[in-house]
C-alpha cells in the first residue's frame, strides 16, 4: 500500500540495512561457528517471514488498519534483510572455501557460487508470478523453506570453525554424509594418531592410495582376463 516513491526508499534503506547485517557477521561467524548461525539464521527467517505472512493477511482483512500492518510487514522485511546478510548469507561464501580438499577448492568453490547465483536468479524470477498466484501465501512458501532447511543443517553440515584445513580433510573420511558418523570418525582417527592430526592425514592419505591400487589392480585383472576371453 506504499506509493512508488516511498516504496523505492524503502527498498533502497532495506539494501543498506543488508550492508549492516553483513559487517555484523565480521563479530559473529567465528564466534558462534558456522552451524549455529545457520540455525539462528534459517529460524528467525522462517518466523519473520510466517509473521509478514500474517501481517499481510491482517491487511487486508481490516483494510482500514492496512497503513499500520503493511509497516508492520515491511519491518519484518527488514529485520530479514539484516539477519540473511549476517549469517545465511556469508555462511554461503565461507563454507564452500572450507570443506572442498586443496586439489578441488577453486573448482568446488565455483559450484557453490555458481548455485548460490542460480538461486537467486531463479527466486527474482519466480517471486512475482508466486505473488500474483498465492498472494500473501507466498510468504508462508518461503518460510517453510526456512524451517526445512533446519535438518538439512543439523544433519549434513558438519563444524568447520576453529578446525584447520587438514583436520577438515578428516572430517569427512566416514562412509556416511551424516554429520555425527563423519564426528565419530574424525575422533577416531585422531585417537589412534595420538592426536597428531598430520599423523592421521597420512594415514588417510595411504589408506585412500592403497585402496585407489585395489581398484587399479582389479580393472587390470579384468581387463586382461577380458581379453583372453576374446582370444
Amino acid at each position: 500500500g506504499f506509493s512508488p516513491n516511498k516504496a523505492a526508499w524503502l527498498s533502497g534503506l532495506c539494501n543498506t540495512f543488508g550492508i549492516v547485517g553483513t559487517a555484523a557477521s565480521i563479530f559473529t561467524v567465528d564466534r558462534f561457528g558456522r552451524r549455529i548461525s545457520l540455525y539462528f539464521g534459517f529460524f528467525i527467517q522462517g518466523a519473520v517471514l510466517f509473521l509478514s505472512a500474517g501481517l499481510s493477511r491482517l491487511g487486508q482483512l481490516h483494510p482500514d488498519n492496512a497503513g499500520a500492518y503493511g509497516a508492520a510487514a515491511a519491518a519484518m522485511v527488514f529485520i530479514y534483510t539484516f539477519v540473511f546478510a549476517q549469517t545465511v548469507l556469508m555462511i554461503a561464501f565461507i563454507y564452500p572455501t572450507e570443506i572442498w580438499p586443496q586439489e578441488i577448492r577453486a573448482f568446488g568453490n565455483s559450484y557453490g557460487v555458481f548455485g548460490w547465483a542460480v538461486g537467486c536468479g531463479v527466486t527474482t524470477l519466480v517471486i512475482p508470478s508466486m505473488f500474483a498466484t498465492l498472494g500473501w501465501t507466498t510468504l508462508i512458501v518461503f518460510g517453510s523453506f526456512n524451517f526445512c532447511s533446519l535438518p538439512l543443517v543439523y544433519l549434513f553440515f558438519p563444524e568447520t570453525n576453529g578446525r584447520s584445513l587438514e583436520e577438515i580433510n578428516l572430517l569427512f573420511a566416514a562412509h556416511s554424509p551424516i554429520v555425527s558418523a563423519n564426528e565419530r570418525e574424525f575422533r577416531r582417527m585422531l585417537d589412534e594418531a595420538g592426536g597428531n592430526v598430520a599423523v592421521a592425514e597420512r594415514r588417510l592419505v595411504e589408506d585412500l592410495d592403497a585402496l585407489a591400487g585395489e581398484k587399479d589392480i582389479a580393472a587390470a585383472e579384468a581387463y586382461y582376463a577380458g581379453s583372453k576371453l576374446e582370444r
